[in-house]
């Protein structure tokens, strides 16, 4: 649960300790305390409480079944348990469409379609705002609302989780590959 009350010395304490551990995120640069977490009731996931590198407080919500995460910003583990359980279900469903994603990446990178993928597409994807920045910020493209969807497909293949993010601009712009 969450560590309220904890005073200078404990703070200390828990720095000199191995519960505080940085993320393994590639993206979202985070230290995560690993002795404040709160699993779902089912057990499949757990939300982590974390800091990024700008001092902003999240919840890392890990399946435990399945290589998936969400940085949720919410103030509640049970919210972020939510959002995350909600994202994890969206990204499954894209899972579900991987082919007709794959064949979407390659007509945007030989130009025979044409796309815009913004910020809302990834996050109707199933991926959370935080990535996306933390994503965005380290590619220099902090600033930008939207991309070409070329360029999401070139960014594809650094990143594959821009296929969720492809399939929602997809759907958005009326070229549904699939049915939400």
């Amino acid at each position: 649960m969450a560590r309220p009350m904890t005073s200078l010395l404990d703070k200390e304490i828990l720095l000199a300790t191995d519960m505080i551990q940085p993320g393994a995120d590639r993206w979202v640069g985070a230290l995560v305390d690993c002795g404040n977490f709160v699993p779902a009731e089912d057990g499949r996931i757990v939300a982590w409480r974390a800091i990024d590198r700008r001092g902003k407080l999240f919840w890392l919500v890990v399946s435990r079944f399945e290589a998936m995460r969400y940085h949720a910003t919410t103030a509640s583990a049970h919210a972020a348990l939510t959002e995350g359980c909600a994202a994890f279900a969206r990204r499954r469903r894209a899972k579900r469409h991987w082919p007709e994603i794959e064949a979407l990446t390659h007509d945007l990178l030989h130009f025979r379609r044409r796309l815009t993928v913004t910020r809302d597409d990834a996050r109707d994807g199933g991926l959370s705002l935080l990535a996306i920045t933390s994503f965005c910020d380290r590619l220099g493209l902090g600033r930008r609302f939207g991309i070409p969807g070329w360029l999401a497909a070139m960014l594809m293949r650094l990143e594959p989780d821009i296929g969720f993010a492809l399939l929602a601009a997809a759907r958005r712009q009326g070229g549904d590959l699939a049915p939400a």
